[in-house]
């Protein structure tokens, strides 16, 4: 959005936020295009209420509109005696302008008006006619509702989405890498160390980083006060990753431990983010819920103990090898 149709938003009421949505009209199986618009609102609702933290009070419709209620409405031709009853043509309607006002008088009674952008399949409107239709039910045959929500959060929520195969596979390798992250930052974190190995003197390696860790949170904060730019702020989460997996890389090929406690607050913060957006559910400090996509089933405190076993395993191997090496060398 360029900078001259910016507008600032401002609450009528301090930080209270009072939101009407007009929700999905719903007179068969769900089908992608509710999707689209009903997730992208609850990513906004979720940005404002626990990223800005606002009060918002949110109110949403859903229209249920049968085929028996419309079989009916032509049996008894209701369309036809509307018409009849109506004393004037539609277009009249416009010139009164006591018609376009709030019937309370209140010119703010509605400061902003949102709208999603529209869906398509494969680069077609979605129809029936076409053969395109896909429901939410199909579709989570072939992906997770996670994996949904990422696609939507990879594009702007105002712009038109293409569901597609090349799109989900964007989605699904986005969770894969940032879910491989996360895996390797908790088995750094679970490897053993003394107290002071926590606390050791940042070199010019962790100050590179946690710069950048620095400016990828401004650059974050930036995208979502600019119309909530969810499509920046995955690519800015996505290059921090990235940054995060070099240091970790290059600190292993010189046989030094990384920085625990950075590693910890860039992944924590990470997780937090994705909890904003809805894609992570849970209490886990860092990552995706191991077993996750609705199971219930923690998986990660059955398996710890042994990991942690396994750890301390190979910790040993590690330091007798290195004592070896060192009695070698010295012979």
């Amino acid at each position: 959005m360029s900078e001259e149709n910016l507008e600032v938003f401002v609450p009528q009421n301090g930080k209270k936020v009072t939101w009407y949505c007009c929700g999905p009209t719903v007179y068969d199986a769900s089908h992608m295009g509710h999707a689209r618009s009903y997730i992208s609102f609850d990513i906004l609702r979720r940005v404002l209420k626990d990223y800005f933290k606002y009060d918002v009070f949110y109110c949403m419709n859903i229209t249920d509109i049968d085929d028996k209620i419309i079989r009916r409405a032509r049996q008894n031709y209701l369309l036809q005696q509307y018409k009849e009853n109506q004393p004037q043509p539609d277009a009249l309607l416009k010139d009164v302008k006591t018609a376009l006002v709030a019937y309370f008088d209140n010119d703010h009674w509605v400061r902003y008006f949102l709208h999603t952008g529209h869906l398509t399949i494969a680069g077609c409107k979605m129809s029936k006619s076409l053969k395109n239709f896909i429901t939410i039910k199909d579709a989570l045959q072939k992906n997770t509702a996670r994996q949904l929500r990422l696609a939507f959060l990879m594009h702007s929520w105002k712009d038109t989405l293409d569901y597609s195969p090349n799109t989900m596979e964007s989605a699904v390798q986005y969770e894969k890498f940032m879910n491989e992250f996360f895996l390797n930052v908790k088995d750094i974190l679970r490897a053993p160390t003394d107290i002071t190995g926590q606390f050791v003197r940042w070199q010019s390696q962790e100050i590179e980083l946690n710069n950048s860790f620095y400016t990828k949170k401004a650059s974050i904060h930036a995208a979502l006060c600019d119309n909530i730019d969810t499509r920046t702020v995955m690519e800015e989460m996505r290059s921090l990753v990235s940054q995060s997996n070099s240091y970790i890389a290059s600190k292993k090929s010189t046989k030094h431990l990384p920085n625990r406690m950075l590693l910890e607050s860039i992944s924590t913060y990470l997780t937090n983010m994705l909890k904003i957006f809805g894609a992570i559910e849970g209490e886990e400090p860092i990552g995706f819920p191991v077993g996750g996509n609705g199971q219930n089933i923690n998986l990660e405190s059955t398996v710890m103990p042994y990991l942690q076993v396994l750890s301390q395993f190979r910790e040993g191997v590690r330091q007798i090898a290195r004592e070896n090496k060192g009695e070698t060398n010295h012979n």
